[in-house]
This record gives structure tokens, sequence and C-alpha cells, in this order.
């Protein structure tokens, strides 16, 4: 029977750590979240071997030595291992084995972004292990993880406090779990948190909000785009952590241009903060379809560099906000 996320996250708390995961799904935070309660699992406190297995950077007999080889110590070991599809023959046969069997001292983590049934590998490792999503929560599923991190960081609250805290940090899970665990250093011993409190904490030291930054461009405002986004990246974030944001702001506008302004709202999960979303027919006015698809395309330009070069994180937000709004400014 197929564990939930939040099943196999308990298991893992408990201290009982399965061999090998197969983990499905493009949300970086909760692929890192569990990994991070698996390397705590295993390790404690003290500082185990965590190994980064990458088909497209290694080969195959290097990571199948990796994995297979015997500490004579009978030290633990966490490998994880990304887009397995990759590995060629007689590797793929040698590590699909590996997995029916695993060394039972390691675990293996399997990260699979695409989990397509036309893919081989996948086929074939969802016949070995029960794959565990790590996709990025709907917005029905946001209250559950955010009385999660309440629970961890041993927070009381009011259901109206749990309501605001979404609303103010409800675009990422990244986002939520910073907001909850800043908020939980904030409070007195037994307090509870309040939708006071949580304003109250949410500009505790005066720092931009991701969301200002995200209206700031929706609004084609150049200054403050380039203000506020230089100030939380030197502050709270990244431009890996605004690359998620500002593509769904703009595939969100393309959508509506698409629909020609007929703005029918999505169930689904949109990683943006409620503030922002509220705003997107006003957006939408704002940008042309082509202007939205070139934002997403400097966007997939700005990901491909920082994954593969050491670019700086003020530079390609200058330019990104240059490139596209300096005719606005």
């Amino acid at each position: 029977m197929k564990k939930s996320l939040r099943e196999v996250l308990r298991t893992i708390e408990s201290g009982n750590i399965d061999p090998a995961y197969l983990f499905h799904g493009e949300d970086q935070f909760l692929q890192q979240f569990i990994i991070d309660k698996i390397k705590i699992g295993l390790f404690g406190s003290s500082n185990g071997e965590k190994t980064l297995l990458l088909p497209d950077e290694m080969g195959g007999k290097e990571i199948m030595e990796r994995l297979t080889n015997i500490d004579l110590f009978s030290s633990k070991r966490l490998f994880v291992m990304r887009n397995p599809q990759q590995l060629k023959s007689p590797y793929r046969n040698e590590f699909l084995d590996y997995c029916k069997n695993p060394i039972n001292s390691n675990c293996l983590v399997i990260i699979l972004e695409e989990y397509r049934e036309s893919v081989a590998m996948v086929r074939d490792l969802k016949k070995i292990l029960d794959g565990i999503s790590v996709r990025t929560p709907y917005q029905k599923e946001l209250k559950e993880w955010v009385r999660y991190f309440l629970k961890e960081n041993g927070v009381e609250y009011s259901s109206d406090a749990l309501d605001s805290l979404i609303d103010i940090a409800g675009d990422s899970l990244h986002h939520l779990a910073n907001e909850v665990k800043k908020i939980s250093l904030m409070l007195d011993d037994n307090q509870s948190l309040t939708v006071e409190l949580v304003k109250q904490f949410s500009g505790w030291k005066k720092e931009h909000q991701r969301w200002e930054f995200l209206i700031a461009v929706g609004q084609k405002d150049l200054n403050n785009s380039v203000k506020i986004g230089l100030s939380i990246i030197n502050f709270t974030e990244s431009m890996l952590s605004l690359l998620y944001p500002l593509t769904s702001l703009f595939q969100e506008i393309m959508f509506n241009n698409m629909n020609a302004g007929t703005f029918s709202r999505n169930i689904g999960y949109i990683a943006l903060s409620a503030s922002v979303k509220r705003r997107l027919p006003e957006f939408t006015k704002n940008y042309t379809y082509q202007e939205s698809a070139y934002a997403l395309e400097l966007l997939f330009q700005i990901d491909q560099r920082i994954k593969t070069t050491n670019s700086i994180d003020e530079s390609e937000l200058i330019q990104f906000l240059f490139k596209l709004l300096q005719n606005h400014a």
C-alpha cells in the first residue's frame, strides 16, 4: 500500500529509514526537506556522508562502484541520484538490480522530476519502489503544511493566524517554512500566534517582501523592481528562489492573454501569494502575450546559466529587469 508524503515523513522522523526511496516531482524545497530529514535519521547530529550521483556528469561504472562499495567499518551512507534514466547499458540493469536489493545500512534517494510512463526507467522503477510525490502542493494542501511547520516549531496558533500566514507567505513552501521559523524565534514562551502577531513579525526588520517585488514587476515599475529586487536578494532570497514565482507570474499573464482576458480561476496551485493573485487582471493589461513569452524565455536562460556557470545574482536580476522593462521606465 502506497504511503502519503506525510506518512513517509512520520516514519522517517520515528527513525525508520528505508534503504531506497523514489521521489517524483519538481519541488526542490520538498526534495531537500525530506533528504534533510533522512540525513538526521541516519546520522543524528554527526556529519554523515551524502553523495550525489549525477548520470550526466558521472559514468555508470563510477556510480555503481560507489553504490555497491562495502564500507569495512559499516558506516551508513546517503546517496542522492537524479534522473537515472540517463544511465546507459549495462549499468542501467545493474542499477535496477541494486534497487531490488539495496544495501540495508545505506539509503538511496532517487529523484525523477519527470515521471512519464513512456520512459522505460520510470516504468521499471515503479515496479520496484513505491513512488512518493514531491510536487508543489495544491492550494488546498497548504493548510496542512502550515500546520506541520507550526507543530514542528512548537507554535500554538489561532485558525485565522494560519490563514494570514498563507496570505502573506503562501507563494511557496520554502517561504512558508522560513516565515514560520522566523516567527517561532520571535514569540515569547507559551505565546500563541495571532493575526496581529503574524502581521507584526512579517515586517520584523522592515525588509522588502517577495510579493512587493512581484507587484512592482507586474506594474512594469522598473525603478521599484530593481530597488526591491536587489534588497531581497541581498537580505533573504537568491535569484534561483525568485525564478519560480517570476515564472508563475508570467505563465499566468500569458494564460490570461491567451484566453482574451477571461480570468477563470484555476483550482491548481499557483506559486504566488494572494496579494499578487488578486492583481493578475491588472498585470495582464500591462503585458502583451509576446512580452510575457519573452519574459519566460529570459527566465529560462537565467535558470540555465545559474545551473551551469558561476553567474552573479545581482547581475542576472538587473539584466532581466532592464531587458524586460527599460522601455517603460
